[in-house]
């Protein structure tokens, strides 16, 4: 668990709330990648002040599911990150052949959940982007399911569920 203290976002609440008077922001919100308990910790402590949480949420690393109720009951915006684990699922993939469209089923499966509002997930091209931006519409097959969850129990993650290797809780 984090030290005392760690999610006491109490000393910047003042600063933001006084600039969006201001006009200088309009929405606030905080995330990280520890653990769920933190994030319940700080929607319950804090939720009311900001708009929007973001934390690690995909095949691999369903924690997040532990916080999207709570941070929907806090009204607050979800916006998940890491869809394709960090690459981890990936790795050694034929993404031309076999395996193409692998990525936009793993962002395809993050936006089937419906307390998830929206996916960031890193691209490095134009046409990554353009398949990314497809898994909005593409509805998963009851096969393409089983493959992604068959792939993810595949690659254990070790330490904490959405932490991978060389992370450690501090």
């Amino acid at each position: 668990t984090p030290q005392s203290g760690y999610w006491d976002m109490s000393y910047c609440i003042e600063a933001l709330e006084k600039l969006k008077q201001q006009g200088k922001i309009r929405f606030t919100g905080f995330g990280c990648h520890f653990a769920p308990e933190s994030f319940l910790d700080a929607i319950q402590k804090h939720g009311r002040f900001f708009d929007v949480c973001s934390f690690p949420y995909n095949i691999r690393h369903r924690a997040g599911e532990q916080i999207l109720p709570a941070a929907e009951q806090a009204e607050l915006g979800i916006v998940t990150i890491k869809a394709f684990a960090r690459g981890e699922l990936l790795k050694d993939r034929d993404l031309r052949g076999k395996d193409r469209g692998l990525p936009r089923s793993m962002v395809a499966y993050v936006l089937q959940n419906r307390l998830v509002d929206t996916c960031i997930c890193g691209v490095i091209s134009e046409a990554e982007l353009r398949e990314n931006l497809s898994a909005s519409w593409t509805g998963l097959t009851v096969e393409e399911r089983r493959r992604l969850e068959t792939l993810a129990a595949g690659s254990p993650c070790r330490n904490y569920q959405w932490l991978e290797n060389d992370w450690q809780l501090v």
